[in-house]
Formats: structure tokens, C-alpha cells, sequence
């Protein structure tokens, strides 16, 4: 089986229950038993999925930016266009610069916060290109507006808050 402080992929129903204790304070999170609320993303309205920025509520953090759509696609061009600059001096450079790299950068943005619940000390920092990386290094950090990075706030936020919350009971128990 999955070791015990992990939840298995198959386990939806105690997923849900963990969510749902997450974000007991956020009122639009009631998640309706068997409704699949992760798969049904880009519909215009989910009664069962809360809004970000009451997720941002619950978790202390503000939610991302209600900026409009071209804001956000003019955010995410430049990130691409960034990502081949960023990298041109690191030998560890991966050939195809994919979502998990621009995820990397949110993260340290996001890390690099001091005094927000998603400080990291640097560690997402440390694992950028040490040429280019400076670029999100504190106070530098603060001056990104509240975009895609917010959203990683956000989930590194509740996933920090869930994993405590089980070791802390695997280990009391």
C-alpha cells in the first residue's frame, strides 16, 4: 500500500473530505459527493468549486489579480518569451522549457516573499539558473503583480497546510 502520510490517487472520497476541512471557512466549498468538481474545469460557473479568491481568504493569502484576460495572456507571453533568456546561461537548461519550469519561476516568486505564508526560505530560488535568478530574488519578488504566480501561492498554501495537518496527526497518533 501507500505509505501512510500519503494519500493514494485512488482514495477521491478522502481527498474530498480533506479539501473540504481545508477550506471549511470558505462557504462556496461545499464539494457534492461523486460531482468530479477537479475534472470540470473551464466551465463558467461551478457552485461546488470556491472562487480563488476565497480560497485566498481561507488560506490567509490574497487571490490572484481580477485582471482582465488580455492582461493575463500579455503576462503569460512574456514568460514564454522570458524562459529561453532566463535559461540561456544554464548548463542544466532542459531542451523544452514546459509548464513545470514556468511553475519553478512562480514558485520562487511566490518563495521569496518574506513574511507571506509561502515563504520557502529560497528553496524554489536555489534551484534557478544563479546568473539569471536575481530577477525574482527578494525585494524584487513583490514587484511581480498578483498573476500566475498567486495561483502556485495558492496551492503551495494548501498543500503546505494539508501535508502539516497529516504528519502532525501521524505523529501524534
Amino acid at each position: 500500500g501507500a505509505p501512510p502520510l500519503l494519500l493514494r490517487s485512488s482514495d477521491t472520497a478522502a481527498c474530498r473530505r480533506c479539501c473540504d476541512k481545508a477550506l471549511s471557512g470558505v462557504s462556496s466549498a461545499r464539494m457534492v459527493e461523486g460531482s468530479g468538481w477537479w475534472r470540470t474545469r473551464g466551465r463558467s460557473k461551478l457552485d461546488s468549486m470556491p472562487s480563488a479568491a476565497d480560497v485566498g481568504t481561507a488560506l490567509g493569502l490574497p487571490g490572484p489579480w481580477e485582471a482582465p484576460k488580455w492582461v493575463w495572456k500579455v503576462a503569460w507571453v512574456m514568460q514564454k518569451r522570458a524562459m529561453p533568456l532566463l535559461h540561456s546561461f544554464d548548463e542544466c537548461a532542459p531542451a523544452d522549457t514546459c509548464l513545470n519550469l514556468n511553475v519553478l519561476w512562480w514558485k520562487a516568486i511566490a518563495g521569496n516573499r518574506k513574511g507571506s505564508p509561502t515563504y520557502d526560505g529560497g528553496l524554489a530560488y536555489d534551484l534557478l539558473p544563479p546568473v539569471t535568478r536575481g530577477v525574482v530574488q527578494f525585494p524584487l519578488c513583490w514587484a511581480y503583480p498578483n498573476l500566475h504566480h498567486q495561483n502556485v501561492a495558492l496551492r503551495t498554501a494548501f498543500i503546505d497546510r494539508v501535508v502539516t495537518e497529516r504528519v502532525t496527526r501521524a505523529a501524534a497518533a
